[in-house]
């Protein structure tokens, strides 16, 4: 199978509040960046060369256009093309200088971090956007969507401290007001150690919402985004008209894929058919100053912890666990091996049929608990 290519691009213009992905703010890496991606270009060719292409291909951050359009342009023109090709963005950081991604055809889904339309959300999310900022850029992107018929997915976060289900509600449709995007990911806030957020509600600053009320809130959102068409593939994806996010999609199958830079992981094929995991360590500074291929580890994974990751991403989808791929690619039946535990798995909260595995809506709720019961067979 052709591998994926994922190119971690961790620059900021500042670090927000509920963060935990790896990045650097502008003030650490502003005359760092031309060796950081004049190196990432070296080991794109050289991954390129090794596989020959790559199926999709994902530039993420951190913020990539952070970056001046002319270097991102530069590493997809040596990724070559691809089935579908995507870059993150975040709104403030839309002009027409990077209009060349899509005029040039080297661009065809655009992900925009769009989080929230409310400006009280956006200062507790810590953004760097105003939300004048944030219209600005979702109508640049609808203009560009229009232009060059690129596929455009946003990202939203519900379930912020101080942020009714109404305010919820009332964001993601106020979104759609605003554009036609193919494709939603929305996200329930996670509280991550170390970050601003965290302390903030550490210190009783601001509250969280309960568990009771955060799934209050997603139901409600899934049911509205049903409504308006958009069908809820994965835990915290919807599509519009099958316009999955087919990169996501190789993840959540535990197809192979390249991760390239600081802090990026990978999934690896071996000639024996089982899968290498790879990372990188190294900080954005040590990547732009050490040598091409230095900081990244490979650690062979045993076939327990191939089959642990194939049910963890597996039951985000609703397709959940297909029982002829599990066999072909397991040598052992889904049901002989999980029968046990399938029983201690509540009613309704999964479809279980000769054909596959997978959870309700009810069921994604507690993902967390039934992949630890399904381990114990393992």
């Amino acid at each position: 199978m052709v591998p994926s290519l994922y190119l971690h691009l961790p620059f900021c213009t500042a670090s927000c509040a509920y963060c935990a992905f790896y990045s650097e703010p502008k003030t650490h890496w502003k005359g760092l960046w031309p060796a950081y991606v004049e190196r990432m270009r070296k080991e794109i060719r050289h991954a390129r060369a090794k596989y020959g292409s790559f199926d999709t291909i994902f530039l993420g951050g951190g913020n990539p256009c952070s970056l001046p359009p002319e270097a991102l342009v530069s590493m997809l023109e040596d990724a070559g093309e691809s089935r579908e090709t995507t870059i993150e963005m975040n709104p403030e950081s839309l002009t027409d200088a990077y209009e060349p991604l899509f005029g040039d055809g080297l661009v065809s889904r655009v992900s925009m971090g769009v989080q929230s339309l409310d400006e009280k959300t956006l200062r507790t999310l810590g953004r760097a956007s105003t939300r004048n900022q944030t219209l600005e850029g979702v109508a640049r992107l609808g203009y560009f969507q229009k232009k060059y018929h690129i596929a455009v997915n946003f990202d939203l976060i519900a379930c912020v401290p101080g942020q009714t289900i109404a305010d919820s509600v009332e964001d993601v449709g106020r979104l759609l007001s605003l554009s036609n995007p193919d494709h939603l990911s929305l996200y329930c806030l996670a509280l991550e150690p170390g970050t601003a957020l965290e302390r903030r509600v550490r210190k009783g600053q601001i509250r969280m919402p309960g568990e009771d009320e955060q799934a209050d809130c997603l139901y409600t959102l899934w049911e509205y985004l049903e409504k308006n068409r958009y069908e809820h593939y994965e835990v915290s994806n919807f599509a519009k008209d099958g316009a999955y996010c087919i990169h996501n999609l190789h993840y959540w199958h535990l197809d192979p894929y390249v991760g390239l830079g600081s802090h990026a992981a990978g999934r690896e094929p071996r000639i024996d058919g089982g899968m290498d995991a790879t990372e990188n360590s190294q900080d954005l500074r040590q990547y732009a100053e050490g040598p091409v291929g230095s900081g990244y580890t490979s650690e062979h994974l045993t076939r327990q912890e191939e089959c642990e990751e194939y049910l963890l991403t597996g039951l985000r989808t609703k397709w959940g666990i297909d029982k002829a791929r599990f066999l072909s690619r397991f040598g052992c039946s889904f049901d002989n091996l999980f029968a046990k535990q399938v029983g201690k798995i509540g009613r309704g909260l999964l479809v279980d049929d000769p054909r596959r595995f997978a959870l309700t809506e009810k069921g994604m709720m507690v993902l967390d608990r039934v992949l630890l019961c399904l381990a114990e067979a393992l």
